[in-house]
């Protein structure tokens, strides 16, 4: 059922998809900062590319980090629909050949937090490193036309365009947390980025 890959990855001779699938598992197991959401390093692109670098080269296939990537989130789906399962009353709890080696998932996801849930604890985090009552300015150019926050309403000098918001308003918040990765993005990388923005706001609210 679950082991049957729609995005299989051929597997080399002599080495089936499922010895490669078990690999993976242990190799990713040893990189905490890819699943364990506790850990400080946790969705750090740069630790987490450098992590997917090793795996790729430890698996030692001749394939890019990509492809592994890929794969795991494939398993990672399995597994979810798995423990889905095994907790629906009154059935069997059905076959999936990684249960035992993805065990080390299980508290994780117990922990995992929902979308806003990250939010207010990104934000509460920020206000204590912060200091009670700050709030943060951001100083940006009038073509970006992106909003920040500020305890007052002020007026530019020219250089960037300054707004007011709210900090309770936690959509503007959300908005405003990821604005430092959006003006690292390239030109066409930025277009992506707002575009596929778009397509999702519509397809969550058709």
């Amino acid at each position: 059922m679950l082991s049957e890959a729609s995005t299989s990855v051929p597997a080399v001779s002599g080495f089936t998809e499922e010895d490669s699938d078990f690999q993976l598992s242990a190799l990713v197991q040893s990189y905490p900062n890819l699943w364990d959401v506790d850990n400080v390093q946790y969705r750090c692109e740069r630790t987490s590319s450098d992590a997917w670098t090793q795996i790729a080269c430890d698996m030692d296939e001749g394939r890019p980090a990509v492809v592994y990537q890929t794969r795991w989130r494939y398993l990672m789906d399995c597994h979810a629909k798995y423990l889905r399962e095994c907790n629906q009353p009154g059935t069997k709890p059905p076959y999936f050949y990684l249960a035992n080696a993805m065990e080390f998932l299980k508290p994780n996801n117990r922990r995992r937090k929902t979308p806003v849930e990250q939010l207010k604890s990104l934000l509460a985090k920020r206000m204590k490193a912060k200091g009670e009552g700050h709030q943060e300015t951001i100083a940006i150019s009038d073509e970006e036309r992106l909003a920040t926050t500020t305890a007052e309403k002020k007026t530019s000098n020219g250089t960037g365009r300054f707004v007011s918001v709210d900090a309770r308003n936690e959509d503007a918040m959300f908005l405003l947390s990821v604005l430092p990765s959006v003006r690292r993005m390239r030109k066409e990388r930025k277009k992506q980025f707002k575009v596929c923005l778009l397509q999702a706001c519509d397809r969550i609210l058709e």
